[in-house]
């Protein structure tokens, strides 16, 4: 009687893990509309990022990004292509499915992932896509860490050193048009 006691919480919880996986299998299986993707425009001379998935679904889309460093891909159901300079595959993993690559110049990575992780210097990149970027700026000789510019805004953001996390698309940061106020004139709407 007490090791049914005992096993029932730990069957519960496998049976949750179960279901958790299978829904999650299914969430990655279908594909996104890319209609619903959005954009981060990125440049850092010394720094890393990670462009990994959420909790519910695999990241997904293009990456363009020319560096001088490595970029490690993991869970990649798609398509990475060197397009120019002097990048060579240094391990590929397919039991893990995980390639890094190392060099300098352009690649290009399509389709579904968990993790795509940079590190290294000189990178400039465009994400078309859903995900979660992570984006170290180091500080280079003139004190700059990097910038991004988010799909549909003209606004320059800074990598932080300590780390910046940017949605993608961004969906928790509205588009709000600042209105000029001055003293006496265009209050404020009442809080409710």
């Amino acid at each position: 009687m007490r090791s049914i006691r005992i096993l029932a919480p730990l069957a519960a919880v496998i049976v949750a893990g179960a279901v958790i996986a299978q829904t999650r299998a299914a969430a990655d299986s279908k594909p996104m509309d890319p209609s619903s993707w959005g954009g981060l425009n990125f440049q850092t001379n010394l720094g890393s990022f990670k462009i990994l998935r959420d909790r519910s679904r695999a990241a997904e889309g293009r990456l363009d990004v020319s560096f001088s460093g490595t970029l490690l891909i993991r869970g990649l159901q798609g398509t990475a292509s060197v397009t120019s300079g002097q990048i060579r595959k240094e391990i590929d993993r397919k039991q893990n499915n995980i390639t890094v690559y190392f060099g300098t110049g352009s690649m290009s990575v399509y389709g579904k992932f968990d993790a795509i992780q940079w590190f290294g210097k000189d990178m400039k990149g465009t994400f078309r896509g859903f995900g979660i970027a992570r984006l170290y700026g180091e500080f280079d000789e003139n004190l700059n860490t990097g910038t991004y510019t988010e799909e549909g805004s003209t606004e320059v953001r800074f990598w932080s050193p300590h780390g910046s996390t940017v949605p993608i698309p961004n969906a928790m940061r509205p588009r709000v048009t600042p209105t000029e106020r001055k003293p006496g004139q265009n209050p404020p709407p009442p809080r409710p």
